[in-house]
């Protein structure tokens, strides 16, 4: 099939191309076709493809393992190439984003000494700690990624998230000599700590079914189910939410409150948009019954 290009890269090449393709072409081949048929040479991952439509809607082509049938491009579809400026690997992104944080509790429980530490911020330190480091085992050994790379800036923005909120300001709170452990009964502190680690290993589930869903569909996502699934479509971040939940509730300390509400906001968001995806992709199989992250509300 036929289709036409129209190249917003070049304010001076005002050409239009037609890339020959087929409908099995992936993603990634058609983007080799139009670097080829057009002569670009920006690095392939800052080329951005997108799918016009009749109504002229833009939608990017980001998953590279997808068919041009999969989007649903024939020979009448257009076109739009732009360049998408500076990525970043998510992976590593991920792998920055989490390092930041877990030195930074290092850094601020050993500059306390444990000898100054009183039982919740040992704890506090155990926590954070296995999150973190949890975190960063993930995003080398097994999360899968549709997209290869994000864009340059997202990385400064996740990581004030996560090295400032966090990483500075919760943790000079928790590790500070001043730090007074709160004052209800520790059976139940110690509770919210024993629950915390319990959503921890919930969240890690949660990742190991959407790896092994990637693994049996070739990178493609599939319906997952148990661990919460069955009751939300992102029930990693459910599990994770709560987590922090729990964290907080152990601290009793307001920035953790904060990067708690902060974290749920951007999880919601995000959990939103991919219940919307999975509507989409099976919409005759997905079960209409869950919402997007927390069960039975929203």
């Amino acid at each position: 099939m036929e289709l036409k290009i129209i190249n917003e890269i070049s304010k001076k090449d005002k050409s239009d191309y037609i890339a020959l393709c087929n409908y099995t072409d992936k993603v990634s081949d058609l983007k080799q076709i139009v670097r080829n048929v057009t002569g670009i040479k920006i690095n392939e991952n800052r080329l951005g493809v997108f799918f016009v439509d009749s109504s002229n809607k833009r939608t990017l082509l980001s998953n590279m393992n997808k068919t041009l049938a999969d989007y649903g491009l024939d020979k009448n579809t257009t076109i739009l190439i732009k360049d998408l400026g500076p990525q970043i690997g998510w992976r590593f992104t991920y792998i920055i984003e989490y390092l930041g944080p877990l030195l930074l509790t290092i850094y601020f429980f050993l500059k306390l000494g444990f000898d100054k530490s009183n039982p919740t911020q040992v704890f506090g330190f155990i926590m954070s700690t296995f999150h973190y480091g949890k975190r960063l085992l993930e995003s080398i050994y097994v999360h899968q990624f549709s997209n290869n790379t994000m864009p340059l800036k997202n990385l400064f923005i996740n990581c004030t998230y996560y090295w400032f909120i966090f990483g500075v300001v919760c943790n000079y709170t928790l590790f500070n000599i001043n730090y007074e452990e709160p004052s209800y009964n520790p059976f139940i502190r110690y509770t919210f700590a024993f629950l915390f680690f319990t959503c921890e290993i919930k969240n890690l589930k949660c990742h190991l079914i959407l790896r092994e869903l990637k693994e049996k569909n070739s990178g493609e996502k599939g319906i997952p189910n148990g661990e919460g699934f069955e009751y939300v479509s992102c029930a990693n971040y459910f599990w994770e939410f709560l987590s922090w939940v729990f964290f907080s509730l152990f601290v009793n300390s307001l920035p953790f409150y904060v990067f708690t509400t902060f974290g749920f906001l951007i999880m919601r968001s995000w959990a939103i948009k991919k219940h919307k995806e999975y509507l989409k992709n099976f919409p005759d199989r997905y079960p209409r019954n869950r919402k997007a992250i927390i069960p039975f509300l929203f």
